[in-house]
């Protein structure tokens, strides 16, 4: 369920989840949210849009430390497995792994 205005982050001059990082930079919510009402974004598609596939993500973090997240030993994996947008990112890498990675 997608947070009503009053309770974004943004609307309240922080700038703590994904969507708000999103807004910040000039993406309205039909940028990941296709229908009206907005629901959940149901896959990796709407951020391939802008951001590119796997491969090209990868390129793009070659030289994070202490691992390229996006060139994964799982394969391509769906951006929602990390990356949240209306609450706290995660490491999904940290279920297996105990290194600490700074997720958007």
């Amino acid at each position: 369920m997608v947070p009503r205005m009053q309770d974004r982050a943004w609307a309240q001059g922080q700038d703590k989840f994904l969507a708000d990082r999103h807004q910040a930079r000039g993406a309205n919510c039909a940028a990941c949210h296709r229908e009206n009402p907005p629901k959940d974004v149901a896959s990796s598609e709407a951020c391939i849009t802008c951001h590119g596939n796997m491969g090209k993500v990868a390129a793009k973090t070659v030289d994070a430390k202490p691992i390229n997240p996006h060139d994964s030993h799982l394969g391509e994996i769906a951006c929602d497995q990390c990356h949240k947008g209306h609450k706290a990112s995660v490491n999904a890498c940290a279920q297996c792994h105990p290194f600490e990675l700074k997720v958007p």
